[in-house]
């Protein structure tokens, strides 16, 4: 397997700059992430009271992985009720 070259570059979160290593091919991705991070971090700084930033990101954290898990299920409910049409399908082609 050929080893991919690494790119540096900073990103801002929440006024602290950091320095990652990435693939160039995460760069649009991370740069995206972040921007949505930050936008997250604001509003959560203006809805919530939080006595540091620890909190604030693991409320915003906590908001993510629920997303995550809606989105699991959802896909899950969606691939269970297009096994039961098919299955469905297959059962009528089957019974001539």
């Amino acid at each position: 397997m050929e080893h991919e070259e690494r790119i540096k570059i900073n990103v801002n979160l929440d006024g602290k700059v950091f320095t990652l290593k990435i693939l160039p091919e995460d760069e649009e991705t991370i740069r995206k992430a972040v921007n949505r991070l930050n936008d997250e971090i604001k509003s959560f700084a203006r809805k919530y009271q939080f006595e540091n930033d620890k909190h604030l990101f693991s409320l915003i954290l906590l908001k993510e992985m629920a997303e995550k898990e809606a989105l699991k299920k959802e896909i899950k409910d969606f691939e269970n009720h297009w096994k039961k049409e098919i299955k469905a399908f297959f059962d009528i082609l089957n019974s001539d």
